[in-house]
């Protein structure tokens, strides 16, 4: 099973290089030249980044690095991932795709349809790499995508999923033929990523990590403290009535499984570890054993402009417990040897987790 991860302008040669060594086989970067930030500045990227740092700036930047991690006999992936694109923007996306045009990618990954139909429509070889944000929920979405375009590489599976769902979707994946990309380590989101329209940098901060969400627990500022009970008493559809039945059942097995599980104070041997767990933020590696079982192909750790020695130790552990031969939920835990930080709260799918 192959690792991908993000790097941007402020990696240096020799850290990419270190990548490429602890095990990464595949690099996905972002684009954002000149005559992109002059009309959107950083405000709304073309790739769902909105931080200068995490972009490379000129073409001539990209057809370094390109050149470098082809070197190095890996592959690399530029993003175009944002979900929605204006017509105008979308006008000067392209312009600037023929501008780099002969720079040797070996994949682009898109979200917006519009996008995959714009590349392929002039011509673009490169595969393409369905992202999270194309909503890729079921097997009749990854059916649509693989009959309706070519080109189609891997559909990157939501983070949102649980490990049932993604057993169901490689098993239909499998049978015909479709590659599939998960999400393994690093952060996690708080919502579905493929549904949230807020910015991801640091000149608008996003929703989920505002002040407002972080102290107040996303309490609303405009309708009235009781709306959600007001709507409730509106006659509900039974399959969303279900849907609700189920999110509250959820919600009261995390707290119960809080309360009959509450995280163990650091020991000292954990003490020296807790940079890279705090890090990690949410962790996958129990997951990986199946998910080789199951036939996935990629493992992403979407480590773009995080600290390079942080990034790099969780590179490491990712590429051992993918190459052990039985690395069983017990191994990983014994690997990281936290019992706080596997207290089972940090994990990255399935809540509560039994195993």
């Amino acid at each position: 099973m192959k690792i991908i991860t993000g790097i941007s302008n402020a990696h240096r040669s020799e850290e990419i290089e270190s990548y490429a060594r602890a095990g990464v086989d595949e690099f996905f970067i972002g684009y954002v030249p000149k005559e992109w930030s002059d009309e959107y500045g950083w405000e709304l990227s073309c790739n769902r980044r909105e931080t200068s740092n995490y972009q490379y700036k000129s073409k001539e930047e990209l057809e370094n690095v390109v050149r470098l991690i082809h070197e190095k006999e890996r592959k690399v992936f530029l993003t175009l991932n944002a979900h929605d694109y204006n017509t105008k923007q979308i006008s000067l996306l392209m312009k600037i795709m023929e501008g780099i045009r002969r720079i040797p990618f070996d994949g682009f990954i898109v979200s917006n349809l519009a996008i995959i139909l714009e590349l392929q429509q002039r011509g673009f070889e490169e595969e393409i790499n369905v992202s999270i944000g194309a909503a890729s929920n079921n097997v009749e979405t990854i059916q649509f995508f693989h009959s309706n375009f070519d080109k189609i590489g891997r559909i990157i599976l939501p983070r949102k999923l649980t490990m049932s769902e993604i057993q169901k979707i490689s098993e239909f994946s499998g049978e015909k033929g479709y590659r599939l990309e998960a999400f393994g380590m690093s952060e996690g989101c708080y919502f579905n990523d493929e549904f949230c329209f807020t910015w991801h940098g640091s000149s608008n901060r996003s929703f989920c990590r505002s002040p407002m969400f972080e102290f107040r627990k996303a309490k609303p500022l405009v309708f009235a403290e009781n709306w959600k009970e007001e709507i409730f008493q509106e006659d509900l559809s039974p399959v969303y009535r279900k849907r609700i039945e189920t999110e509250q059942w959820i919600t009261a097995e995390r707290n119960n499984y809080k309360v009959k599980h509450p995280k163990p104070p650091y020991g000292k041997r954990e003490l020296n570890y807790l940079p890279v767990l705090a890090n990690i933020h949410k962790c996958g590696l129990c997951t990986f054993k199946r998910f080789k079982e199951w036939g996935i192909e990629a493992v992403k750790l979407p480590l773009r402009g995080h600290n390079y020695k942080m990034n790099l130790e969780i590179v490491k552990l990712t590429r051992h417990v993918i190459d052990h031969a039985n690395a069983t939920a017990d191994y990983c835990r014994k690997l990281l040897d936290s019992p706080n930080f596997c207290s089972g709260q940090n994990c990255y799918y399935d809540f509560p987790y039994s195993s």
